[in-house]
């Protein structure tokens, strides 16, 4: 019962969050009487879709940390250097 709680708080405050931004540049593009240019349509959708980007942005840390760690990852300096081609070790 505590998870479906703690889901139901998330989305609220998500959708809360999208909703505001999405009335603020709804409100900024009729204070502008700009019309529905792209731009603007760009923004409404991106003040939907920027809390995912950014649960992705965090994912994506985590998953660099924990490759990035592993002994699996080959450093420049390790690799042989090609023939014809100058090493740029002094």
């Amino acid at each position: 019962m505590g998870a479906t709680m703690l889901q139901g708080f998330i989305v609220t405050v998500y959708c809360a969050v999208a909703s505001a931004f999405a009335v603020m540049t709804f409100l900024e593009g009729w204070m502008y009487r700009d019309g529905w240019t792209l731009t603007r349509m760009a923004g409404l959708f991106g003040s939907a879709v920027w809390p995912l980007l950014l649960a992705l942005f965090f994912c994506h840390a985590l998953v660099w940390r924990a490759f990035a760690t592993s002994p699996a990852v080959v450093l420049c300096e390790s690799r042989p250097a090609r023939a014809g081609r100058p090493s740029h070790k002094a």
